[in-house]
């Protein structure tokens, strides 16, 4: 299987993911982990390697995870700014643009993990602000 990173301003991009219906591949996981391991990132969502289905994977503080029709349930009252950027947004040096952005600092997130069991979860500073922007990129919304 060969994926295709997309860069802004590709229309992919932009375009807001529809529901997955099944098991996701091993495979696939396996090398959209890589992409995201390659280009230093901490999450990756599908519709930057082309796909149209909601799910995305990360790297939490606790580890790995797959979050497949993810749905924030519940956020908490506080926000936090805090530098962000996205792999999919690069300067003129071919690194991600950092820009100031604020977060809620506690999600709950609700989704299908790999092996097909419904998942609600609590997210904590970093790990709520991954979930956010990869939420947002399964919207078709980049963070610019």
């Amino acid at each position: 299987m060969s994926l295709e990173f997309k860069l802004h301003p590709d229309k992919k991009l932009f375009k807001k993911t529809k529901a997955v219906y099944g098991p996701i591949a091993f495979e696939l996981i396996e090398e959209m982990k890589k992409i995201m391991i390659e280009r230093r990132g901490c999450g990756l969502a599908a519709n930057q390697v082309g796909l149209d289905e909601s799910f995305f994977i990360a790297k939490f503080s606790d580890g790995f995870e797959v979050c497949i029709n993810p749905v924030i349930v519940q956020h908490g009252k506080e926000e936090v700014d805090m530098m962000e950027g996205c792999l999919s947004i690069l300067g003129k040096d071919n690194l991600p643009i950092f820009k100031p952005k604020r977060r809620w600092a506690i999600v709950d997130l609700e989704y299908e993990n790999q092996e097909g069991k419904n998942v609600r979860r609590t997210f904590k500073r970093h790990d709520a602000r991954i979930v956010q922007h990869e939420m947002n990129h399964l919207e078709g919304i980049l963070c610019q």
